[in-house]
């Protein structure tokens, strides 16, 4: 046995050890690294976590006679070696010991290796004990260090939880670095106000929610040759048009995708079967209507003209029904109708996302004697959405309180939705996009693969607010911005560049610069009865400045979401009464469609005269749908709002019947 392999059984045996060790106390850890560059010398490295770290015979020692580390959180990297170097210069601690502090068990830790390799060498291979995912908290990644020369190394990215093995070629004998790093393996999910504002349906419609109805479906069918004859092609009747993916081998022929004749590489015997499997073009359930075999004779056998599942053909599966892609709106819908933001206006009503203070004047007019509130609230989705963009234009102003209009009139009273119109300010955006973020990942709310971004701590960095805390909770945050965003003084001092900084970087610490997947999203398939949950794109331990304190929360209910009540169109059409009304400048009509439809809405004077075009032919999606009349040129009056719809059916065809209907409102000024 050469030196190599013995090498690798002392680690097995090590490892497995250790390993039963680790599962049964995880805290505190020990784990064992190994490196070897070839030769005789073999070094080992213990990367320990221990809540006595500090509590030893020396400073920062638990026993005197181990070389020792112990860190703050983060921790800077520490010189620790894992030297394998000349024979002649080897130092002969083969067992170098790092300890750090275990403050609690999602903490960040990290490990500076040093190395080298002989000059009879070429490279190093480095093991460690496998299971890693389970010790800790599941996170343990080798890291290059950038500053190294070979780049090899410093370009190092090596999930230590997916192998135990590592071999890095070395093309000189100078020292090597890199660095181990362990901490919080969970994967957590944010949203910048961009990827809010600019999430769409399959339709490319904004501010919009994905159905969850099917449009396509897979499936696989068996037919078995229950004739007495050999056959060699078989046809096949489906009830919608049929994409093959395989037929065992038969290759399917003819232009018509409903209709479709299968020609067998051989021939097929009585008693056996071929397998068909593709996708159909309709959200529903795929049906063979007719079959029979063909002998080589040309005659047809046993025709069959059946939807159910004999004779010979049976399903191998359920037809599967396909979903189309959902977006944040869902998530967003669904977060509203599970109460996510149960803050209520003056009058109990559901005020939603507030960003400022309701019941607190932050200035007191004096000339008016009233009190001025400045603040935002968004009783429903669509308002959020509203207030982050305005026909494609985004919220990109200086960032500030909510002092003054775009028109430089000051505001004096909460407003229903803020869109970049009639106020731009970055500020706005951020702080609607960090109560989402916290929101949704509400344990009793539940729609990110990980709950609980609202109780990570935050890490003050260079060029925050001043009188920032050192540490503090993101939802601690997220309050005092609403004395913030209403014009009040904090003890946190700071300018409202500072906090749109503060809350940029939170905000995007784990988004996915506008990409988006799920775990579960239509019913009953998805494992959530929450809907839409959002996958998680960066561990927590990839982060420096935000961390959690624990692995896992107490256990919270969920609370409850009425899918069917998101998902049922209106039975009809129909155009509400516009509100405020009456209004000045703006109101908003909204009307309802049972189905996508083809929308003008025009406005009329009290002569019949057109005054304003609201929708020209522009399609819109079933369900509630809204439209915003602006009035700041016209004068006060009694006007009249017209709606034409003309419906759309599934594939997409213009219905020649139309909907049509005016109502009457009234501009004060």
């Amino acid at each position: 046995m050469n030196i190599r392999n013995k090498f690798y059984l002392l680690v097995c045996i090590a490892v497995s050890l250790l390993f039963v060790q680790s599962l049964m106390a995880q805290t505190p850890v020990t784990v064992k690294f190994y490196g070897t560059d070839g030769g005789p010398v073999t070094d080992s490295l213990t990367l320990a976590l221990h809540q006595d770290g500090t509590n030893g015979i020396v400073a920062d020692s638990i026993s005197p006679t181990l070389k020792e580390s112990s860190q703050g959180l983060p921790p800077p990297p520490q010189g620790i070696d894992l030297r394998v170097i000349p024979y002649a210069g080897f130092d002969g601690l083969s067992n170098y010991t790092s300890i750090h502090d275990l403050v609690y068990d999602t903490q960040t830790d990290v490990w500076k290796v040093q190395f080298q390799r002989d000059a009879s060498q070429t490279g190093m291979d480095f093991s460690w004990q496998a299971g890693l995912g389970g010790v800790g908290a599941g996170y343990w990644k080798i890291v290059g260090d950038p500053n190294d020369a070979d780049f090899d190394i410093s370009i190092l990215n090596v999930d230590m939880t997916a192998t135990t093995m590592l071999h890095v070629n070395i093309p000189d004998t100078d020292p090597h670095t890199f660095y181990i790093r362990k901490g919080d393996g969970a994967k957590m999910r944010t949203f910048t106000p961009d990827e809010i504002a600019d999430a769409v349906d399959s339709k490319g419609k904004k501010g919009k929610a994905e159905k969850r109805k099917a449009y396509k479906n897979d499936w696989c069918f068996f037919f078995q040759n229950t004739t007495a004859d050999t056959v060699n092609k078989l046809y096949v009747g489906f009830s919608q048009n049929a994409q093959i993916l395989s037929s065992s081998g038969w290759v399917p022929t003819g232009d018509n995708t409903k209709k479709v004749t299968f020609d067998a590489p051989g021939t097929l015997l009585p008693g056996q079967q071929i397998e068909i499997c593709g996708i159909g073009d309709k959200g529903k359930a795929m049906v063979v209507s007719s079959w029979y075999w063909v002998d080589g004779l040309g005659k047809a056998l046993n025709k069959v003209k059946s939807k159910h599942t004999t004779g010979g053909h049976s399903l191998v599966r359920p037809t599967r029904l396909w979903l189309k892609m959902p977006n944040i709106n869902n998530m967003g819908e669904e977060a509203y109708a599970q109460g996510a933001w149960p803050e209520v206006d003056a009058k109990a009503k559901p005020a939603g996302i507030v960003i400022g203070i309701q019941g607190q004047a932050g200035v007191h007019d004096t000339i008016k004697n009233k009190p001025i509130f400045k603040f935002v609230y968004h009783p429903k989705w669509k308002d959020v959405t509203k207030t982050l963009t305005d026909k494609g234009i985004k919220h990109g102003g200086a960032a500030n309180c909510l002092m003054n209009f775009q028109s430089a009139k000051p505001i004096e009273k909460g407003q229903k939705a803020l869109p970049p119109g009639k106020m731009s300010n970055v500020l706005v955006s951020e702080a609607i996009a960090l109560a989402f973020n916290i929101g949704i990942s509400d344990p009793a709310i539940s729609k990110t693969e990980t709950d609980g971004f609202g109780d990570m701590i935050y890490v003050k960095q260079a060029g925050d607010p001043a009188g920032l805390p050192s540490s503090v909770v993101v939802s601690d945050i997220d309050a005092k911005m609403d004395s913030i965003m209403s014009c009040l003084p904090t003890v946190w001092g700071g300018t409202f560049a500072e906090w749109d900084s503060v809350l940029q970087r939170i905000n995007r610490a784990f988004s996915d610069n506008g990409n988006f997947d799920t775990l579960t999203f239509g019913q009953p398939h998805g494992t959530k009865a929450t809907g839409t949950t959002a996958t998680g794109v960066r561990a927590v331990a990839d982060v420096d400045f935000l961390y959690r304190t624990s692995l896992a929360a107490a256990p919270v209910a969920v609370k409850p979401l009425d899918l069917s009540s998101l998902e049922s169109a209106p039975k009809a059409y129909k155009l509400d009464q516009n509100y405020p009304n009456p209004f000045n400048p703006t109101t908003t009509i909204e009307f309802s469609l049972p189905e996508d439809a083809f929308v003008t809405m025009k406005v009329y004077n009290m002569l019949g005269q057109e005054v304003a075009t609201l929708a020209e032919n522009e399609e819109f999606v079933e369900g509630l749908n809204d439209v915003t009349f602006d009035a700041s040129s016209l004068a006060s009056g009694v006007y009249f709002y017209r709606i034409v719809a003309q419906g759309i059916d599934e594939d997409g065809v213009v219905k020649s019947n139309s909907f049509i209907s005016v109502k009457k409102m009234m501009l004060v000024k």
